[in-house]
């Protein structure tokens, strides 16, 4: 099974490839068990010229609903050739050098970026573990851009191939 942020969510053709590359390995995905990620297949406030793949693995869920450490997930990504999203830093929490390296992005090329613990966690704990930063008026669009607007893929780098 697989979905946007939501079972309800509607069907879409930006998400057309995201269930192609799911198709590949959704049998290699013990019963229960769930991915999260990002799918960047179609530009959504800024366009991505650059990317490694349509998909960005960021956490593994098992059937306790319990998000596996990091280093679990990246076992699991790379059994199931999922690209994990980019580390920007990995360490003991520290604002004032996560503060800096924000300084350092660029928010015309970069949405935001996640925080979480390197640790395993329980779902009733993820506000705890996880958080998210998105750039100065991020939101702050007329209209969604899945409503009305053609899809427009993303660019991959030329040696991603197919994103696959």
């Amino acid at each position: 099974h697989i979905h946007a942020r939501s079972v309800n969510s509607g069907g879409h053709e930006s998400r057309d490839w995201v269930k192609a590359f799911h198709a590949q390995f959704q049998g290699d995905i013990p019963w229960g068990w769930r991915i999260n990620g990002e799918n960047m297949y179609a530009k959504h406030s800024i366009a991505y010229d650059n990317l490694d793949t349509y998909f960005y693995g960021f956490a593994m869920w098992n059937d306790k609903n319990e998000c596996l450490s990091w280093d679990e997930t990246l076992d699991w990504f790379q059994l199931l050739g999922i690209v994990p999203c980019p580390v920007l830093y990995e360490g003991i929490y520290d604002y004032d050098k996560i503060r800096e390296l924000e300084k350092k992005m660029d928010f015309n090329k970069q949405e935001g970026y996640v925080i979480r613990t390197r640790d395993g966690f329980h779902y009733k704990d993820f506000r705890k573990y996880v958080a998210k930063y998105v750039r100065t008026g991020h939101i702050q669009t007329t209209q969604h851009w899945m409503r009305g607007q053609a899809v427009v893929p993303n660019k991959l780098k030329p040696e991603a191939g197919s994103g696959f």
